[in-house]
């Protein structure tokens, strides 16, 4: 290559690379200035769709900016040729500039603020007077609803006005005399008014009528818990004070016997409605006890409350089942045996219930008394009608007569049990509502057939089915009981007490001429109470028992 060594290069001197501070320190990487690869990458659609809205966006900002720079620009020259421009900012413009923005709201547009003139208000309409005339012969009514505020424009409608918050009137009272002028009250009442809204009321004379009793609005409480209160895995009433434990167990009463006459399997929304209808009436029937002149009381009720009311509706249901399943093997003449033929009878019997809905009559191989099965009046006892505390007295109207869907209930609880016999050996099942619910449906629509056969005797066969269940249950007459006082001693009682008035003691009191006159008319009836006391001896032997009272 060279000829010789005088011709070579000189040698090249290589600098060290500079020492590394870190490995993460690249400042001594070569970089390369042009990329490897020699044309322009091109972007993806979905990229390039991104990226022209980008841009679309940026375009309509910069534009709107400008627009906005030059409607300023338009509003500045009008206000310099106004003469509206403060000179303040341009004798700042010589002097240095400050980085903070400058408030131009200050300085430009306050002096520019004036207040608007007064808009003309229409004067308000004056109210012309009523005169109102009153007959002599007429009678004046008056109810709650005259005094409810007419509601004509925008606001509350008058759903929304209680029934609590209006005073009653008395319905009923004497005739006011006839006037030629308007009453005093009602001339109080038509005086102008300066808002758009006007309300009507009724005035009633107080010469004529008595005053009215102005009703308290109940007082509401919070339901409050026990002191001792720990919780439990279920809620419970229990848990709560002794008042709304009460409440509770009155409203859950109500909602089993909801339970039993109107619909045994209701909907979420019904059982919720009923949870608050049923703890309404027992605030109701708290405020009946209390004395005259007393506050009632209202207790709030929470989701809590309302979820220990709902478990009553299968409770109840479950009271229904178990009531009915001991008895049901010895009214059908069902036996509990492993040999062959025993579960063979006992399935061709059940088979034949199932079959023709035989569950329910009285003669169920010959299907005759509907519904008259003696299962279901001796089941009855344990359930509804046990004793003078159970649903069936408490709530009465629910029961009386028994309603077509508590019989449909009973006659659903009986095919269920059927089904538990339906392989000639007993096998408990659950019963839910799902498996029975169109089940009952079908009972329900023939026990509303039957009652159309013939209301008025399936009415009176419904009454004496509740009368027959409630006669174990009635109040048992009083056994005679006797007395001390004979029927003569009672003669003197009544001579003593005839010429007191019972007010004063006073009347005891007798002058001292009046006791000497008197003694001797004490020793006779001293004398005639030893003779009398042996004939009283006789009497309460033998006629106590005739005459037990006086």
């Amino acid at each position: 290559m060279y000829d010789s060594e005088a011709d070579e290069p000189p040698a090249q001197t290589v600098k060290p690379k500079p020492r590394r501070r870190s490995r993460d320190d690249l400042s001594g990487n070569v970089t390369l200035t042009d990329r490897t690869r020699g044309t322009a990458r091109k972007p993806s659609e979905r990229q390039a769709v991104a990226d022209k809205e980008n841009a679309a966006a940026a375009t309509q900002k910069l534009q709107a900016a400008q627009k906005k720079i030059a409607k300023m620009e338009k509003k500045m020259k009008e206000m310099e040729k106004s003469g509206g421009v403060p000179t303040a900012q341009a004798e700042d413009d010589d002097d240095f500039e400050s980085e903070e923005r400058d408030d131009e709201s200050d300085g430009v547009f306050a002096s520019r603020i004036t207040p608007l003139p007064l808009l003309p208000v229409p004067l308000p309409r004056p109210t012309p007077v009523i005169r109102k005339v009153q007959s002599s012969q007429s009678t004046t009514h008056f109810s709650p609803r005259t005094l409810a505020p007419d509601h004509n424009d925008e606001g509350t409608n008058g759903m929304d006005i209680e029934e609590d918050d209006i005073d009653p009137v008395p319905v009923r009272y004497a005739p006011a005399p006839a006037r030629a002028a308007p009453l005093p009250a009602v001339a109080a009442c038509l005086q102008p008014t300066t808002g758009d809204k006007r309300v009507r009321a009724a005035a009633v004379d107080d010469t004529s009528a008595p005053p009215a009793k102005r009703s308290t609005k109940p007082k509401l409480r919070e339901s409050k818990y026990r002191e001792d209160f720990v919780a439990g895995p279920k809620p419970k009433a229990g848990d709560y004070e002794p008042v709304v434990e009460a409440l509770i167990l009155r409203a859950c009463g109500e909602y089993s016997a909801r339970i039993l006459t109107l619909n045994p399997f209701p909907s979420t929304a019904f059982q919720l409605q009923w949870a608050q209808q049923c703890w309404d009436n027992a605030n109701i029937a708290a405020d009946e006890a209390l004395a005259e002149g007393e506050r009632p009381v209202r207790y709030q009720v929470t989701e809590r409350i309302k979820k220990i009311i709902g478990k009553r509706g299968s409770h109840i249901r479950g009271k229904v089942v178990e009531s009915l399943r001991p008895l049901f093997a010895a009214h059908f003449k069902l036996k509990r045996s492993s040999q062959r033929g025993v579960i063979i009878t006992n399935k061709i019997r059940i088979t034949h219930l199932i079959d023709y809905s035989a569950f329910h009559y009285k003669d169920f191989v010959v299907c005759q008394g509907f519904g008259g099965a003696a299962i279901l009046g001796s089941a009855r006892g344990h359930y509804v009608f046990r004793d003078k505390n159970s649903l069936a007295i408490i709530f009465r109207s629910y029961f009386y007569p028994l309603p077509p869907p508590f019989i449909a209930l009973e006659f659903t609880v009986l095919q269920h049990l059927g089904d538990e016999w339906s392989t000639g050996s007993p096998i408990v099942k659950k019963f839910t509502e799902k498996d029975n619910t169109k089940i009952f449906l079908t009972h329900l629509n023939d026990v509303k057939k039957w009652c159309e056969a013939s209301p008025e005797v399936t009415t009176k066969i419904r009454t004496k089915w509740y009368n027959r269940a409630a006669q174990s249950i009635g109040p048992q007459p009083l056994a005679a009981v006797n007395t001390n006082i004979s029927w003569t001693q009672m003669k003197f009682l009544h001579a003593e007490l005839e010429g007191r008035t019972g007010e004063t003691d006073s009347e005891a009191e007798e002058s001292l001429d009046e006791d000497e006159e008197g003694e001797d008319d004490a020793d006779g009836f001293n004398a005639g109470d030893e003779d009398g006391s042996n004939a009283g001896d006789e009497n309460n032997s033998n006629a106590g028992d005739e005459n037990p009272t006086p």
